[in-house]
C-alpha cells in the first residue's frame, strides 16, 4: 500500500468538490428557491445525517481492520492490532468473512432506520412545516424521496470502507469526483425546469447511485472475485463480536459528535425562522467546505498511517500529523480571509435571496470550525492505535452542548449565536485541549517539531 501525492491531489479535488457541489450550485439554488426552501435543504441534510449514527462507529472499525488484513495481518483483536514487519499474503478468508459481517450489519440497520425516517421523521418534517408558505405536498413528496435516498446510501456504506480499506484513494477519489459533477448536472437541470426542493434530492440520488455502482466494481476486480470465490470464509459472527467494542465506543462517539455539529440546525429550526435557518445553513456549508479541504491531508494518509501503526513507525506517523496541522492552517486563514472579504459581496451580486451570517457571528464560528478540525484529527490519530480513549468526552460533549443551547434559546435573546456559542464552550472545557495533548505525548512532538516543513 502506496499513498503518493498524486492520491493526495485527488483527494483535493474530490473532498472540494464534495463539500463544494453544494457551494457550486448555490447560485442556482438561492436565485431560485426561496429562503425557506433553502432552509428546509438544511434541515433535510441534517436529517439526513442522523442516519449515519446508525452505522455507530463500525464504518471506521471496518475500514481500518480492511487495511490491517491488506498489511498482513492474520487476526484481527478487539483492542490493539498486530505487528506485521515482512510482507506476508493477504488472509482472504478473514477478508470474505469482514466483507460478509459488513452487509449483514449494514442490511439491518437500514431496515431500521427506514421505521425511524417514515414516522419520527415524518413528524418532525410536519411539525417544521407548520409556518411554512409554499407548498407542502411537494415538499413531503421530496422528503419521501429523500428518506430513499438516505436509506440507500445507508446500505451501501460497506463499499466506502472497502475502498479506503484498501487503500484506494486514488479510485475513490476519482469516482467522488465523478458523483459529484452528476449531482450539479442533474440538480441544475430540475432547477431550471421549475421541480424545486426534489431538484436537490434527484441530483443526490443521483450521485449516490454512482458512486456505489463504480465502487462495486473496482474493488472487487479480477484477482479479489478469484480469490475471495475460493476460500471459506471466517466467521462472520465471531469477526463482528471482535470489532463489536471499539464500534460501539466509535457510535458513542459519532452520536455525541452529531450533536456537537448538526444538532444546532435540529434544535434550532424549533426556534428561528427558516430565513435564519438558511442563513445559518449556507455559513455552515460553506466552513465545513474548509474544513473538508483542511483535513484532505491527513485523511489522504489514513491507511498509511495504520499500516504505519503495525509497522511501528512513529516517526513517519509524526511527520503526517504534523504537515496535516499546517495545511489545516493555511486553509483556514486563506478561506477565512476570502469569506470575510468577499463572502456576502458575491450573494449579492448573484442576486441570492439569502446571505451569510455577519461578521461577528462568523468570527466565532470559524474558531470553533477551526478547534474541532484540530481536534478531531487529534483523536482520528489516536484512532489508528485501534483504541477509542475519547468515546465518553464525545457523549459527554454532546449532550452538554445540547441542554446549553436549549438554555440559551429559551432564556436568552443570543438567537443563532445560540447555535455557535455553546458547542464552542464545551469544546474548551475540555476536548480542544485534551486530544492534542495525547497526540503530542503520544508522537513525543516537541514544540519546535511544529515549525519544521518537511517536503517528503
Amino acid at each position: 500500500m502506496i499513498i503518493t501525492k498524486v492520491d493526495v491531489i485527488w483527494n483535493f479535488a474530490a473532498t472540494i468538490l464534495k463539500v463544494a457541489a453544494g457551494v457550486l450550485i448555490l447560485p442556482l439554488v438561492l436565485h431560485i428557491l426561496p429562503a425557506e426552501d433553502v432552509g428546509l435543504w438544511t434541515i433535510f441534510v441534517s436529517v439526513g445525517a442522523m442516519s449515519f449514527l446508525l452505522d455507530f462507529g463500525f464504518g471506521d472499525s471496518f475500514a481500518r481492520n480492511i487495511t490491517y488484513i491488506f498489511s498482513g495481518v492474520k487476526n484481527l483483536q478487539k483492542t490493539g492490532h498486530e505487528t506485521v514487519i515482512e510482507k506476508t499474503e493477504i488472509d482472504y478468508s478473514l477478508l470474505k468473512g469482514t466483507i460478509i459481517a459488513m452487509r449483514r450489519f449494514y442490511g439491518v440497520i437500514s431496515l431500521f432506520l427506514l421505521t425511524l425516517l417514515t414516522t419520527l421523521g415524518s413528524y418532525y418534517i410536519y411539525t417544521v412545516l407548520k409556518n411554512y408558505h409554499g407548498d407542502r405536498i411537494q415538499v413531503f413528496f421530496a422528503w419521501g424521496a429523500y428518506c430513499i435516498l438516505a436509506i440507500y446510501q445507508l446500505y451501501t456504506l460497506y463499499y466506502d470502507a472497502l475502498l479506503r480499506g484498501r487503500g484506494m484513494i486514488k479510485r475513490s477519489k476519482q469516482i467522488l469526483v465523478l458523483a459529484n459533477i452528476a449531482f450539479i448536472i442533474v440538480a441544475s437541470i430540475f432547477l431550471l425546469l421549475g421541480f424545486g426542493l426534489i431538484s436537490l434530492v434527484l441530483g443526490q440520488l443521483t450521485s449516490i447511485l454512482i458512486n456505489r455502482i463504480l465502487c462495486k466494481l473496482i474493488f472487487y476486480d479480477a484477482e479479489i472475485k478469484v480469490k475471495l470465490n475460493n476460500v471459506k470464509p471466517q466467521s462472520p459472527s465471531v469477526i463482528f463480536k471482535i470489532l463489536l467494542p471499539n464500534a460501539t465506543k466509535l457510535g458513542i462517539t459519532s452520536i455525541g459528535g452529531f450533536l456537537i455539529t448538526r444538532s444546532s440546525i435540529v434544535i434550532g429550526s424549533l426556534y428561528l425562522s427558516l430565513q435564519d435557518i438558511g442563513s445559518f445553513g449556507i455559513t455552515k456549508q460553506v466552513l465545513e467546505l474548509l474544513a473538508g479541504i483542511a483535513i484532505v491531508w491527513y485523511n489522504s494518509f489514513n491507511p498509511m498511517i495504520s499500516k504505519y501503526r503495525i509497522e511501528n513507525n512513529t516517526a513517519s506517523i509524526k511527520n503526517i500529523f504534523i504537515r496535516s496541522l499546517h495545511v489545516q492552517l493555511f486553509v483556514f486563514t486563506a478561506g477565512g480571509l476570502f469569506l470575510f472579504l468577499f463572502g456576502n459581496k458575491l450573494l449579492i451580486v448573484m442576486g441570492s435571496k439569502t446571505l451569510f451570517l455577519t461578521q461577528g457571528l462568523l468570527s466565532i464560528y470559524l474558531l470553533l470550525i477551526i478547534v474541532e478540525s484540530i481536534f478531531t484529527s487529534a483523536g482520528g490519530m489516536l484512532l489508528t492505535k485501534n483504541i477509542v480513549p475519547f468515546f465518553k468526552a464525545s457523549i459527554l460533549s454532546g449532550i452538554a452542548i445540547v441542554l446549553m443551547m436549549v438554555i440559551f434559546f429559551k432564556y436568552t435573546d443570543l438567537g443563532v449565536l445560540s447555535m455557535i456559542l455553546a458547542p464552542l464552550i464545551v469544546d474548551f472545557a475540555y476536548q480542544a485541549w485534551k486530544w492534542p495533548l495525547e497526540i503530542k505525548k503520544d508522537l513525543n512532538i516537541k514544540f519546535k517539531d511544529l515549525f519544521v516543513f518537511k517536503t517528503n
